[in-house]
């Protein structure tokens, strides 16, 4: 497995197909992304540390089997997330690996990937189901804090949210 950090213009000219088709298998019960939204998500997400993929090398062909897509300079208020000029403040928007990938530790790498990238003294905000236990695992285990419960955050499926923070 190689991991390799792309633009959000690379990943829409080259993997965007791929890349939803992934999405879907990973939140199936997600029917709001399309693959115009997906776009427009990756259009947000410009700076090079925001789309960072994994690529399976093992055959002649590429095959994604996760991403990260983070926003530079957004924070979430009551109103869901938006844009400040706060340049460290990150969102997480997406981080998801196929299911036949999970738990390998490639989650973790992408992680990982991303405090070195964007270094110390700042801040990375991210939002989950509260009935995803996995993700939230992994969040606790990369020292991010349950700061704030959302009801009827994801009004979609009826689940509440739960908003994470670390800070570097």
């Amino acid at each position: 497995m190689i991991f390799i950090q792309l633009n959000s213009e690379d990943i829409i000219n080259y993997y965007l197909s791929e890349l939803f088709d992934l999405y879907k298998i990973c939140f199936p019960d997600d029917n709001y992304m399309t693959n115009k939204l997906l776009k427009s998500i990756l259009l947000l997400c410009k700076n090079n540390n925001s789309c960072i993929l994994i690529e399976n090398s093992d055959t002649d062909t590429v095959k994604i089997i996760g991403g990260l897509f983070i926003l530079e300079g957004g924070k979430y208020t009551e109103n869901g997330y938006g844009s400040e000029a706060d340049k460290q403040s990150f969102i997480i928007f997406n981080i998801f690996v196929h299911p036949d990938e999970q738990r390998k530790g490639y989650a973790s790498n992408m992680l990982n990937q991303l405090f070195l990238n964007i270094g110390n003294g700042n801040v990375i905000q991210l939002i989950t189901r509260e009935d995803n236990i996995d993700a939230q695992w992994l969040y606790v285990k990369h020292k991010f804090k349950n700061v704030k419960k959302l009801k009827q955050y994801y009004k979609h499926v009826n689940k509440d949210g739960l908003l994470f923070e670390k800070h570097l």
